[in-house]
C-alpha cells in the first residue's frame, strides 16, 4: 500500500519553510510538522 508523496517544495510551502511554529515534536523519523 503506498501512501501519497510530496515533492519538497510542496514540503516547505505547507510547513512555511519548516517554521519553527510549525512544529508539533519530534518522532522516531524525525520532526513532525501540521
Amino acid at each position: 500500500m503506498d501512501g501519497p508523496t510530496f515533492d519538497l517544495a510542496t514540503v516547505r510551502f505547507a510547513t512555511n519553510d519548516f517554521a519553527a511554529e510549525n512544529m508539533l515534536g519530534e518522532g522516531g523519523f524525525g520532526a513532525v510538522y501540521w
